[in-house]
């Protein structure tokens, strides 16, 4: 790998605010997909989308629950990773020195994908879960931590291949 490309990956705040905000769509799908795989293999994992798109649709009918989580999943981490771009947008005026991790992804970047992913995991474990969990979740009093447990793994995870794909999609994308 050549120093322009690298360059090239950490630089984002030369490129134009919508081309961030394209390249932040497509991460947070990938990162939304990959978290969906980490949830499908916890114990709890397929609880907090079903809970979460409860809180959006409460008359949800329980035939089309799968197939509206997954959906309420993605734009949710399309949502988070456009949030993450736009607070590294606001907050770039602050910055005068870019360090990169491993030579690839700079520190702001991983400390905005860490801060929506603690904001993400605060709302679903703070707000929505106590608020329709226990209606829509069977064992609720026996099953909270362990939701609350892999939800809180699915936003690290999240947060991580947030951070790691962006910059690699501006490597692979001509933006």
């Amino acid at each position: 790998m050549n120093v322009d490309a690298v360059a090239h990956a950490a630089g984002a705040e030369i490129r134009p605010v919508p081309a961030r905000v394209a390249v932040a769509v497509l991460a947070g799908f990938a990162a939304a997909a990959l978290a969906r795989t980490v949830m499908s293999l916890l114990p709890e994992g397929d609880a907090a989308p079903r809970i979460a798109v409860a809180a959006a649709w409460p008359d949800a009918p329980s035939n089309v629950v799968p197939a509206a989580s997954h959906s309420a999943h993605y734009l949710s981490g399309i949502l988070a990773a456009v949030a993450t771009e736009l607070l590294l947008v606001a907050v770039e005026g602050l910055r005068t020195v870019e360090v990169l991790v491993l030579g690839w992804v700079s520190v702001a970047r991983i400390a905005a994908s860490a801060a929506v992913a603690v904001a993400v995991a605060a709302v679903f474990a703070g707000a929505v879960l106590p608020r329709v969990g226990p209606k829509r979740s069977p064992r609720y009093e026996e099953r909270v931590g362990g939701i609350r447990r892999d939800a809180t793994v699915a936003a690290i995870a999240y947060g991580v291949v947030l951070a790691a794909v962006t910059p690699a999609l501006y490597l692979l994308l001509p933006v």
